[in-house]
């Protein structure tokens, strides 16, 4: 830009900026005159509206008149007499006085603006004579608004109440305005004779030394460009000298390996800064010394001089460089010899690379690909159990079930009590095996109470499991330790309590000829994950640790021990092969972590990680007596793929005083309700061939969308469960089948 365009620019921007301080000045005058203006008008209003009500007092009290209309009208006829010599100010300046007759406004007084001696009503309703509305209406105040010519005034409006009467006092706002724009336009039009008058006589006065000052810059123009051209060429110049100085240079001091250069007996001549980032030497401490010396493993020294000298370079050989505290850092080297012309070796150079990430970094790899194909072999092997478990549920349903409806019929006094007793007892104990597999299984949690891990730790240790073997193994100690203000967590007490049960018997067997048993409870947070055989996250725990003071585990071993029936116990005797399968499989569900500190000959310590709940644990409900959940003749359709388990709960419920139906699908269940009704459906979820418990319930819906039901399952409450549920339907009835359970879930239900 130059420099006439410049100062042209200073001058307008001056300009404006006075035009713009002048409209400022013009504006606040202004506001200040209209502030002015509203004042008098309303003294105008004001005094009027009080003079007309004293004259109207006036009239009433001193008789002058037959009534109170004659009053007011010889008062009106005063004030209209009194109107016409008024001599009002201004060009716009009126007073008015006004009644109001049904919607219409009738003026009282002859208008400034027009020869109308008589005002022409307007509508009380229309756009028209705002002020004169606003005073008819009682109100008192000021306002820019439409007068009755349509015009836009400021107005101050007084209600006379003494004759139910408004007057009003207005100017134009054009009148008030007229003076400033006045000013507005003259200061305008003289920021515009300003800028032109400056921005001639600048060009007058200005033109021969800008034409000077244009040359001279000219000529400086063509100078600094050769100067430019000068500076550019000797800085190439000397850039490429430095770049070929610093290149050898940047490479030694910055290159990631360490290069180095020796003599054919092995003494470092050279050896870049690099070596710093991951030993305990300076590069300067080596210079002189033999870089075999710095190898962990003289054998592996031998192969390097050997290879070197046979093929003439190594290539990424892995060495052990021991450090000045004689740790080692794994390491790969690259050498190759330097020769004379007739082959003699004159030096050796190479580098060297630290490899303890990638080896680092291997390791992990490794160990998580052991960790997934591990997750994937238990994975597998819950699969192949839950199955398993399921099939053995509905076998064992008729064991456990049917026992209870027997006792109820025997004698105190019958032969067959305690053999039936064996026979449930028996039954219970298979259950339990069934439950440990649908733990491994990853099915079998049920809903999860609030707990304290104390208790469950207590239980155990006053049970009879604990109580027979401390008798089987009488040489071994328990010792505890347990944290008075342990926090809560949440699971199921009967997996928790056999985990327990499983990690001591466990830590016994590991003691032979006896030892010492530890549990100790307490309250950890993790603010940074920690490594472990889990990764345990960050978080609120309660850690259970059962530690023993036995053989140990080989760590060969470590990565098999949560693994089904792998197992160093005799089998039949001292257990199933599920107890640690157990323990893991718990401790999954329960969303916690495990790790393991074992030394072989010293013991073994499990560390058990469950994450902390703030809530507080619920009382247990009391006993139901069995005549509290009696029916009293309802119909129930049992619904269930397998015979043995309609007809036990047929039973059931026939004994407790229900009338039972059974079908052996979903797709019979729906055909039996279009010709029938029932009072609640007992729904098994899983069923094969057919449609499941889930969809089953949906299409009961259709037919009866109020239908009750319960739903019955050898698995854990599953996500088809739950939505079944959330469709209506109501209790959970774990099989296998119990007399307690099934009636209680169905008393619970028809009760609703």
């Amino acid at each position: 830009m130059s420099n006439r365009k410049r100062v042209f620019i200073l001058i307008t921007i001056m300009a404006l900026n006075a035009s713009f301080v002048g409209g400022i000045a013009i504006f606040s005058l202004y506001r200040a005159a209209i502030s002015e203006e509203r004042e008098r008008l309303v003294e105008i209003a004001q005094s009027q509206a009080r003079l007309i009500e004293a004259v109207a007092r006036f009239d009433a009290a001193s008789g002058r008149s037959g009534g109170l209309e004659s009053a007011r009208s010889a008062t009106l006829s005063q004030i209209i007499e009194a109107h016409q010599n008024y001599e009002q100010s201004g060009r716009t300046m009126e007073f008015t006085l006004a009644e109001r007759k049904g919607n219409l406004i009738i003026f009282l007084l002859r208008h400034r603006h027009g020869d109308l001696k008589q005002p022409k009503p307007i509508d009380f309703a229309s756009n028209l004579a705002e002020p004169m509305r606003q005073a008819l209406s009682g109100r008192s105040g000021t306002l820019v608004g439409v007068d009755y010519r349509g015009e836009r005034v400021l107005a101050a409006h007084e209600p006379v109440s003494e004759l139910d009467l408004g007057i009003v006092s207005k100017i134009d706002l054009s009148e008030i305005r007229a003076p400033f724009v006045k000013a507005a336009t003259i200061a305008g039009l003289l920021s515009v004779l300003v800028v032109i008058g400056g921005a001639a006589l600048f060009l007058k006065i200005s033109t021969p030394m800008i034409k000077l000052v244009e040359a001279h810059n000219i000529q400086l123009a063509v100078a600094n460009k050769k100067l430019r051209q000068e500076i550019v060429e000797r800085t190439r110049v000397e850039e490429a000298l430095r770049k070929s100085e610093m290149k050898y240079r940047d490479i030694y001091f910055n290159i990631q390996d360490v290069y180095y250069e020796t003599s054919p007996d092995g003494i470092i001549l050279e050896i870049s800064p690099s070596i710093e980032k991951f030993s305990q030497y300076q590069h300067e401490d080596l210079i002189g010394r033999s870089l075999y010396d710095l190898y962990a493993d003289p054998e592996v020294t031998g192969k390097v001089i050997n290879k070197i000298l046979a093929d003439g370079k190594v290539g990424d050989f892995e060495i052990n460089l021991r450090d000045k505290d004689n740790s080692q850092r794994p390491c790969s080297i690259v050498m190759t010899v330097i020769k004379d012309e007739q082959g003699v070796p004159l030096k050796f150079i190479g580098s060297m690379r630290d490899i303890f990430i990638r080896k680092q970094a291997e390791k992990e790899r490794k160990d998580l690909e052991e960790k997934i194909a591990r997750l994937q072999k238990m994975e597998a092997l819950g699969l192949l159990a839950g199955g398993v478990a399921h099939d053995l549920n509905n076998v064992l349903s008729g064991i456990v079930g049917y026992p209870d409806l027997l006792l109820m019929e025997l004698a105190e006094d019958s032969p067959l009590k305690k053999p039936i007793l064996t026979m449930q007892r028996s039954g219970q104990k298979a259950a339990d095996i069934v439950q440990d597999l649908l733990t491994l299984a990853r099915r079998g949690v049920i809903t999860p109470d609030v707990l304290n891990l104390n208790d469950i730790v207590k239980d155990y240790l006053a049970s009879p499991e604990h109580e027979r073997l401390e008798a089987f193994h009488s040489d071994v100690q328990i010792e505890t330790n347990l944290n008075r203000e342990l926090l809560n967590i949440k699971g199921s007490s009967t997996h928790l309590r056999k985990t327990v049960m499983n990690l001591v018997s466990n830590a016994a067997e590991a003691q032979v000829g006896g030892g010492i048993i530890s549990l100790l409870t307490r309250n950890k947070y993790i603010d940074r994950p920690l490594k472990g055989y889990d990764n345990i996250q960050e978080g609120d725990y309660v850690v259970l640790e059962v530690s023993d003071t036995g053989v140990g585990i080989a760590a060969e071993e470590l990565n098999r021990i949560f693994e089904p029936f792998y197992t160093k116990k005799v089998m039949g005797r001292s257990g199933t092969g599920l107890g640690m399968a157990v323990v893991w499989g718990t401790v999954q569900d329960h969303r916690g972590y495990i790790d393991i500190e074992s030394k072989e000959g010293k013991g073994t310590t499990f560390y058990l990680y469950l994450p902390v709940t703030r809530d507080r644990i619920v009382e247990k409900k009391a006993v139901i007596p069995v005549e509290t959940y009696k029916g009293a003749g309802q119909s129930i359709l049992i619904v269930d793929d397998v015979r043995d388990q309609r007809e036990l709960a047929s039973h059931m419920l026939t004994t407790l005083g229900y009338s039972a139906n059974t079908v052996s699908s979903g797709e019979g269940a729906i055909d039996y309700l279009k010709n029938n009704s029932t009072a609640l459906v007992l729904l098994d979820m899983i069923m094969d061939p057919g449609i499941d418990g889930l969809d089953t319930y949906r299409q009961i819906l259709k037919l009866y969308p109020n239908q009750k039901a319960i739903i019955a399952s050898g698995f854990s409450e599953t996500k088809r469960v739950k939505e079944a549920q959330k469709l209506g339907a109501g209790q959970y009835v774990k099989k296998p089948y119990t007399l307690e359970n099934l009636g209680l879930a169905v008393w619970k239900e028809l009760a609703k």
